[in-house]
């Protein structure tokens, strides 16, 4: 069974914390967090402890996920290494590319390829073993910018939540035509529909 182990070592800023209160503050959806106590896939310093304990400077907090957790836990992308991604953030859990304008974020058939999906699949097959590509959000195919692209399923329900209540922000820039009367300001009304194309905004 395939499984997935996150190590964290407590801080002094997390200590007196019990570890369901750190599990909370992670983001971990709370049925998530209900599997790991009943399967006792919590372990504290090597040992199963109640998620009630309280946690102490440089303790080891191990969860050890397994594929029933996720609702996508296998990443099937077809590896395609015709372009190479160009890598702006990346650490453990994640990452986060350019998208090139005119591509795809992901595919719609399991045998596409030539999405950025595809290309980070290949990207991260040539580093590792067991990371892989996982969609966390999409950029149309005509927009360039940048892409958070999960390592691991542990992590995308934890970027999916931040940007449902928008504390993981995005800021996007846009071509203009026209004179604009003011140097700065702030327009809240709704993007327009391209005149020629219902489809395009």
């Amino acid at each position: 069974m395939q499984s997935w182990e996150k190590k964290i070592k407590i801080t002094k800023t997390q200590a007196g914390q019990s570890i369901k209160q750190l599990l909370i503050g992670l983001k971990l959806p709370k049925r998530i967090r209900g599997q790991l106590r009943q399967a006792r896939r919590i372990l504290l310093n090597g040992h199963y402890q109640p998620t009630s304990t309280t946690l102490a400077s440089g303790d080891i907090l191990a969860l050890t996920f397994v594929a029933s957790d996720f609702i996508t836990a296998e990443s099937s992308y077809l590896p395609d290494e015709g372009r190479h991604p160009q890598i702006i953030f990346e650490n453990d859990d994640l990452l986060v590319v350019n998208k090139f304008r005119d591509v795809k974020t992901h595919p719609n058939s399991p045998d596409e390829q030539g999405t950025m999906l595809n290309y980070v699949q290949a990207y991260l097959m040539q580093k590792s073993t067991t990371d892989r590509a996982y969609m966390v959000h999409r950029l149309d195919a005509a927009t360039t910018g940048a892409l958070v692209i999960a390592k691991n399923p542990v992590v995308v329900p934890i970027l999916t939540d931040q940007l449902r209540h928008k504390t993981l922000g995005r800021t996007y820039l846009a071509w203009v035509s026209g004179v604009l009367a003011e140097q700065a300001g702030e327009i809240t009304l709704p993007i327009g529909l391209d005149p020629n194309n219902p489809r395009l905004r």
